[in-house]
């Protein structure tokens, strides 16, 4: 798990609240702004990026730092739970077997 990462992302995520909630208060019922999107329709990857002004490929490459990190914390959670641990177990001794 990496903090940084997460701080990261709740920056972006207030940007995009900010930005979203103006979107909306300006356009009132109709579009009048050819910028900002349809609300009506989901915003994913690049595009998102692009309307909340945010660099999509600094957003890829965090991602990519910080994976190494995010497995070795999601498993750390996994094995803390018996059911899971038992299984891994019985499946690597299968596995040496």
């Amino acid at each position: 798990y990496n903090s940084d990462a997460s701080s990261y992302c709740y920056g972006i995520y207030e940007i995009a609240s900010s930005k979203l909630q103006s979107a909306v208060i300006s356009s009132g019922s109709e579009l009048e702004n050819p910028s900002i999107p349809d609300l009506g329709e989901v915003l994913t990857g690049r595009e998102l990026c692009e309307f909340l002004e945010i660099d999509y490929e600094e957003i890829v490459a965090q991602r990519l730092k910080d994976g190494s990190d995010n497995l070795d914390y999601f498993c750390q959670e996994l094995i803390k739970i018996e059911a899971i641990r038992t299984c891994l177990k019985n499946r690597l001794l299968d596995y040496h077997a």
